[in-house]
């Protein structure tokens, strides 16, 4: 299971030297803007 906390960005580009039926894969994680921490004392 997996859960996404935040956009997720799916890019698709066409690589011509890969051969018919196979694909290559690459991921990324970019951390975003922290959120201020918060408590009952504001």
């Amino acid at each position: 299971h997996y859960a996404f906390v935040g956009p997720v960005v799916v890019i698709f580009e066409e690589d011509l030297e890969l051969t018919k039926g196979n694909f290559h894969l690459t991921s990324e994680s970019v951390q975003g803007n922290a959120v201020p921490v918060t408590t009952d004392d504001q």
